[in-house]
């Protein structure tokens, strides 16, 4: 089912203390999606877990204020082009599982999550392991894995 504003709403109305959230944006345009971003941001403040899967398009425009869920521990993002429109916030579990994982969306990481102490990527090619070495460099209490193998910390036999 599309999560229309309608049923974001009613949702909302149900359950207004939900902590877990696991919704498939499937749009045609942005405006749509960022209404509802907006909408669930400004609304499901008790949320912990946010697990978004991103069709189409990504908002460029960083509107997305998931900073305002105050509570937010673990966020995953599913099919985005980029984590461009995540403002800074104090999420601590981050999934990134993108087809394409530009270099410029991994140098964000640390500036737009701060308090990050575990980060798994999945994608569809090959990443670099200079940068990781450089997340790791910015972020050296944070564990890094990268498509099902722990990067950082190292696991020695």
């Amino acid at each position: 089912m599309y999560p229309t504003r309608v049923l974001l709403e009613n949702l909302f109305e149900t359950v207004p203390q939900l902590s877990c959230l696991d919704i498939e944006l499937i749009y045609n345009d942005s405006i749509s999606i960022a209404f509802d971003f907006e909408f669930i941001c400004e609304k499901f403040s008790c949320l912990r877990r946010l697990e978004l899967d991103v069709r189409k398009q990504t908002l460029a425009d960083n509107s997305v204020r998931i900073d305002r869920l105050e509570h937010l521990e673990e966020l995953k993002i599913r099919n985005a082009k980029s984590i461009s429109f995540i403002h800074r916030n104090n999420v601590r579990c981050l999934t990134i599982m993108f087809r394409v994982l530009r270099k410029r969306d991994l140098d964000e990481i640390p500036k737009k999550f701060p308090r990050l102490n575990r980060l798994t990527i999945n994608c569809g090619y090959s990443v670099f392991a200079s940068c990781f070495i450089r997340l790791h460099k910015l972020m050296p209490s944070c564990r890094i894995d990268y498509d099902s193998h722990r990067f950082y910390p190292q696991v020695y036999p």
